[in-house]
């Protein structure tokens, strides 16, 4: 947060004379060169974004404001962050919001140091719920989403009716037990019947099974 401004600042003031910010900006570990270090990154630098990944990203972008080089960041945003497995947010302003603890800062160069944050709410590579609200349309999706009685860490958005109307999943527990580019092993163990939500990017190709039994995506 903050280091585009910041780097656009820089570079019209400075231009090229000097190098030193520059070097230090790594630190933001900008789209795609986060891979070098193998860390991921909600953003990329996509030749074609996801209608509803950007419609997500849009979300939590609204609720993060930023004044006097101050960071507060709304609840709402903040859970579609963990909800999306953010675990840490980097910033060259102070988050002041509750929902984030600073973990770690860099040294400053030219008055500009990168801070680190983490946010207290659970990121989620994948949970279970049990309740769901039915939006088949993107404007249904935000009406949803928007409402200030939405958890997106607990309830769960389906496009479509799902043929049943109550769940009954009372706990639940689950570990990665593999995970390659193309396949993804969850060892489940769940009393009561619920939703497993995954956080990744839906493609036609891929295909679900639960005990080694196809089930609906």
């Amino acid at each position: 947060i903050g280091h585009f401004e910041t780097w656009t600042d820089f570079f019209l003031s400075k231009g090229w004379q000097t190098t030193d910010y520059f070097a230090n900006a790594r630190n933001a570990l900008d789209q795609n060169s986060n891979q070098i270090f193998n860390i991921d990154n909600i953003e990329a630098y996509e030749s074609i974004v996801l209608k509803r990944t950007n419609f997500k990203n849009m979300l939590i972008k609204r609720g993060i404001k930023t004044e006097n080089n101050k960071v507060n960041i709304n609840e709402l945003s903040a859970k579609l962050l963990a909800a999306s497995n953010v675990s840490h947010i980097i910033s060259t302003n102070e988050i002041e919001t509750g929902n984030f603890s600073k973990v770690f800062e860099t040294g400053s160069i030219n008055n500009v140091s990168f801070k680190v944050f983490e946010t207290k709410i659970d990121p989620q590579r994948f949970t279970m719920v049990k309740d769901f609200k039915i939006a088949e349309t993107m404007e249904q999706i935000n009406k949803t989403i928007i409402n200030e009685n939405f958890d997106p860490t607990k309830v769960a958005i389906l496009e479509k009716n799902p043929g049943f109307k109550i769940l009954n999943l009372q706990n639940w527990n689950g570990k990665i037990i593999e995970e390659t580019p193309n396949n993804l092993r969850l060892e489940i163990n769940n009393n009561g019947d619920g939703l497993l939500i995954l956080n990744d990017t839906f493609y036609p190709g891929w295909k679900a099974y639960i005990d080694k039994k196809e089930t609906e995506i």
